[in-house]
């Protein structure tokens, strides 16, 4: 976890944004942002600009092409504050997000220069403070100057879409994808700060569990401290002056438990681990599978203790089986020795803008999840790894998380830099996740080995002959397999060995070969949407397929807000591209006029919910016109409107797009089906103060009975 010292005072007044590089941008705009504008701290430079109003929204028509210079901007973010020296030992610049590439200056020395915005950075300032005014500085080259000029330097490495993403350690996705706009920006996105401290502090807490045969819960809690080091060494007798024992205290309450256990850093180490066993512990389980427990663990250290971290834990274990069997090689989860049926989605970040991705986006995004029904989301290798507030959102819904590490669609350098930095931000983020129980699969790559494997062009961009061959005969560029192959395993082999381990998705279990199949390992669907319609999906039967999907169109409140007035229309009927019969056996049933009858499939003790088999596709489909199939009343209900819906004839697929009312609304059914007869009343939260009515109009109140009109 990002655990934020109580010694931490942040910088969050005092920012301005100029242009180093005023040339690139707009002629109207150089002179204010010569100048300087104000900048907002987390924050990004294309936000500020929106905030200053010199530029407009851009997921408003076209403005992301018109927006282009902003990425290729040197931007300097600068704050005046003061500070007063407090007598503590140490006083460190703490950063927790820089996108991407600065240079930190203080009262005009250097810093430090750094280069991944998917770490965190620490800094001794001691000898750099003012006590009265000082003026911190951070410098972020433009992003698409670097990777461009990485690329140069180091050659080309295949990669989708049109910027070398892959050339720069900062979210992929900011430079535009196929689903998201191109912002390629730069900002302090986390915290930024002062963190004054004396004695020790606690560098590195891992907390990890084990669950026995016996149903003991084991938390063995790694601690890493760093002691202050005052003064230089003077003499061989004193070179372990600052290297004292460090005494450490570990709780663990919970559930009628309070357990505690003492150890210690030995003189001249950093390190030690202390072990709490929990009796009949309380496991935590996916959604769906029991419940989600988690236990209060809280580490103090040093001599009076004032060095402190808390978080959560849950005792659960977890494996995965992938043994052949006459099919092939699946890939099965377990958890706690049960095996796990995955049912959820992937997530990318909820916003092009990752400082503007807040608590509640979150809390709206999870909850999202739980009432779809899922139980795990799979954090997609091209976006961030996510604040703290997600995952304890996962640990306290029972949401399984599976992780790419930041690793996307291309090939990737293997150069001393590049491994450097991919060591230090996958090293920090393993610990910083190590208590979360929800976080069940580790993933090395998304799309690299299929890309390596399938993807036209891959393997002829990595040719090169002045190498030794491999095994195919001829020499190659290292494309990024270290990475998923030896360096991840490796590292959590070290530092959090309780998770199942993938190198990539989708991957067979033959190594580069058939990537992609659904015999075997994990797939990915995308002809579906990219080349053909629904039903092919009929053609696969996937062991695990971790994306698919089929793109439906935004909701109504998203497109009124950001799509141009010429360009609005509310309905729009598109020709059926023809269906597919799929006879059923007669013993099951047979339609005798498939356009006017429904199979209906109803239990007798609630074991599932009642099923409409419909016998033709909709266009085929015999449906009433919304006047003669349902009427509908509205009232007032507590919390928003209640929506009575009475079905004369049958309703297909009834959709109430509050949005269009209440861009805040939210309905607590959709898609509902309703045979001649049946009632539904559906839940609407809103704060719309006019008529009740306008829920039922009928361009808000949808089904497919509409395409009959």
């Amino acid at each position: 976890m990002t655990h934020t010292p109580t010694t931490f005072a942040p910088l969050h007044s005092g920012w301005t944004l100029t242009a180093m590089n005023p040339e690139m941008a707009p002629a109207e705009l150089r002179d204010p942002l010569v100048s300087g504008i104000p900048a907002t701290v987390p924050g990004e430079a294309a936000l500020d600009l929106l905030n200053a109003g010199l530029i407009d929204d851009p997921f408003d028509g076209d403005n992301e092409t018109k927006q282009q210079w902003i990425g290729d901007i040197d931007w300097r973010f600068t704050c005046r504050f003061d500070w007063h020296d407090d007598s503590a030992d140490r006083h460190d610049l703490v950063v927790y997000g820089l996108d991407t590439v600065a240079t930190i200056e203080l009262n005009g020395d250097p810093v430090a220069q750094t280069e991944n915005c998917h770490r965190s950075y620490r800094f001794d300032i001691n000898d750099l403070l003012t006590d009265g005014a000082n003026e911190l500085t951070v410098t972020f080259m433009s992003p698409v100057r670097y990777s461009d000029q990485a690329e140069q330097r180091r050659g080309y490495y295949p990669h989708t879409e049109h910027h070398a993403f892959n050339q720069i350690r900062k979210p992929s996705y900011t430079f535009g994808w196929d689903w998201g706009i191109d912002v390629a920006n730069a900002g302090i996105w986390r915290e930024i700060g002062i963190d004054s401290w004396s004695g020790v502090r606690l560098a590195e807490v891992r907390p990890l569990v084990d669950v026995s045969a016996d149903g003991t819960g084991i938390l063995n809690v790694h601690v890493v401290v760093e002691r202050a080091g005052k003064g230089r060494v003077m003499s061989p007798m004193d070179a372990h002056s600052q290297q004292m024992p460090v005494p450490v205290h570990v709780t663990l309450e919970g559930y009628g438990t309070m357990l505690e256990a003492d150890g210690s850093v030995g003189q001249g180490r950093n390190e030690t681990t202390i072990t709490i066993a929990v009796p009949e512990a309380k496991l935590w389980w996916p959604i769906g599978y029991g419940d989600q427990p988690l236990y209060a663990v809280s580490v103090t250290a040093g001599a009076d203790l004032q060095a402190a971290w808390s978080g959560r834990i849950g005792f659960r274990t977890t494996h995965d089986d992938t043994r052949a069997d006459e099919v092939g090689r699946p890939f099965q989860i377990y958890v706690n020795d049960v095996p796990v049926h995955a049912h959820g989605y992937n997530w990318i970040p909820d916003d092009a803008f990752i400082s503007r991705i807040s608590k509640r986006d979150y809390e709206r995004g999870i909850r999202d999840l739980v009432e779809a029904n899922a139980n795990m989301v799979r954090i997609w290798g091209g976006g961030i790894y996510e604040d703290d507030v997600f995952y304890d959102l996962c640990d306290e819904h029972g949401i399984m998380v599976w992780h790419d590490f930041m690793l996307a669609c291309a090939a990737y350098p293997e150069d001393a830099e590049t491994k450097e930095e991919v060591e230090a931000e996958a090293r920090e983020q393993i610990i910083r996740l190590s208590p979360h129980p929800s976080l069940i699969v580790w993933n090395g790559s998304n799309e690299n080995y299929v890309a390596y494997a399938e993807w036209g062009g891959y393997k002829q961009a990595l040719r090169d002959d002045d190498r030794k061959p491999n095994d195919y005969g001829y020499g190659e560029k290292p494309w990024g397999d270290y990475y998923y192959s030896e360096l991840f395993p490796q590292l959590l082999a070290d530092l959090d060995p309780t998770h199942v381990y993938l190198p990539s998705s989708p991957m067979s279990f033959t190594r580069f070969t058939n990537a992609n199949w659904d015999t075997d390992g994990t797939m990915h669907i995308w002809d579906a949407w990219n080349r053909a319609d629904y039903t092919v999906y009929a053609d696969y039967t996937p062991r695990f397929a971790d994306e698919f999907g089929y793109q439906a169109p935004p909701a109504w409140s998203t497109l009124a807000g950001d799509v141009l007035a010429t360009q609005r229309i509310d309905d729009v009927t598109i020709g059926a591209p023809g269906h597919r019969g799929f006879p059923l056996d007669e013993s099951v049933a047979t339609f005798g006029d498939p356009a006017n009858e429904l199979i209906v499939a109803t239990p007798s003790d609630d074991a599932f919910p009642r099923v409409i088999l419909n016998g033709a596709e909709i266009i085929d489909q015999r449906l009433a016109a919304p006047a003669d199939a349902f009427s509908a009343t509205a009232g007032r209900a507590a919390d928003g409107m209640e929506l009575t819906v009475t079905a004369r004839g049958y309703v297909r697929d009834l959709f109430c797009m509050v949005d269009k009312v209440d861009p805040a609304a939210r309905v607590d059914e959709g898609m509902v089906s309703l045979l001649p007869g049946e009632t539904v009343t559906l839940h609407i939260t809103t704060s719309h103060t006019g008529d009740p009515a306008d829920f039922a109009e009928a361009n808000v109140l949808r089904t497919a009975n509409d395409l009959k009109r």
